[in-house]
């Protein structure tokens, strides 16, 4: 799996996904299609890394009296 992210701080830019897991041959084989799911996962885990990310700067930012 090729995953490319292009990142202009904070900001996500563009999200490449190539072949993430077989989903392809996956779909090729079986019919069956996985790539919403897969998206949707990779998504919400960004958005959780990012909550705790603003998390861990505002408790930084009440110790140290800056916001």
């Amino acid at each position: 799996m090729f995953i490319g992210v292009d990142l202009a701080h904070p900001y996500v830019i563009e999200v490449n996904i190539l072949n993430p897991g077989g989903l392809n041959t996956v779909y090729n084989l079986t019919g069956e299609d996985y790539s919403e799911e897969v998206i949707a996962k990779a998504i919400g885990r960004a958005a959780s890394r990012r909550e705790k990310e603003t998390a861990a700067l505002r408790t930084l930012g009440d110790v140290t009296g800056r916001r």
